[in-house]
């Protein structure tokens, strides 16, 4: 028993050693956008992440360690980079049809596109520290405008929403609402619509139908219903004529 208990807190001791992996991309590029009414209308305008920051802040803090750029944006911000400054030194070198990293390759992958990336961000920044501060200004200028201010979606264009993603194909999706009570307002909203939708689809003649059909419905349960009694009755008297005389 002491052999076998003694094996027992062995086993129970033993551990596994498990690594941590860190893996910071994703399989798809998220981009961002804005959510805004344009004449009741529900709109998504694309919100390049550049357009959040200062040239202030990326002197004195750089570029956020958690701002990623998809490929479009990628290039969204070299062209920007070339209209704000034009006789910019490096433009050919960055240019996308001639980065090292791209040149030659027929497949373009994931990280080339990160490599750019940082490339862009690092060169930006050096306007900044060497003097260039204006021209970069100009960059982060053009890249917000044009942007729509986000806009408040109420209890009654929620619904909207919702239809206008569906219609992008873009559901299901995740809405974060942080009060439970407005959570359930949106929820009711939807509802509704979905309802009011549903009948403004129905036929004008569609009650009348319902009506004729159920009385269609009712006569032919009766007429069952006589014809299961008359067969009863039937097989009563043939039981009746059946039983022999004493």
């Amino acid at each position: 028993k002491r052999k076998n208990s003694h094996k027992d807190s062995l086993q129970i001791k033993q551990s596994y050693k498990v690594r941590l992996v860190l893996y910071g991309e994703r399989y798809n590029d998220l981009e961002k956008h804005i959510c805004s009414v344009k004449d009741d209308d529900v709109c998504f305008d694309h919100f390049h992440p550049c357009a959040a920051l200062t040239a202030e802040h990326i002197e004195t803090y750089g570029f956020p360690s958690d701002l990623s750029l998809s490929p479009r944006e990628s290039l969204q911000l070299y062209d920007t980079m070339v209209q704000a400054w034009k006789t910019w030194p490096r433009a050919q070198e960055l240019c996308p049809e001639k980065y090292i990293h791209f040149k030659n390759k027929i497949v373009i992958k994931k990280l080339d596109a990160r490599k750019y990336e940082e490339s862009l961000k690092a060169e930006l920044t050096n306007w900044i520290k060497n003097g260039n501060i204006e021209e970069a200004k100009m960059v982060l200028y053009d890249l917000s405008s044009g942007i729509t201010d986000s806009t408040d979606i109420t209890e009654q264009m929620f619904p909207l929403l919702v239809e206008k993603l569906r219609k992008l194909g873009k559901l299901p999706a995740l809405f974060f609402i942080f009060n439970l009570k407005d959570v359930e307002k949106r929820a009711h909203s939807v509802s509704n619509f979905l309802k009011e939708k549903q009948e403004s689809k129905r036929p004008p003649k569609a009650d009348k139908e319902a009506h004729v059909m159920a009385n269609k419905l009712r006569k032919v349960k009766k007429s069952m219903e006589k014809e299961r009694i008359i067969d009863e009755k039937s097989q009563k008297k043939q039981k009746n004529g059946s039983k022999p005389n004493t």
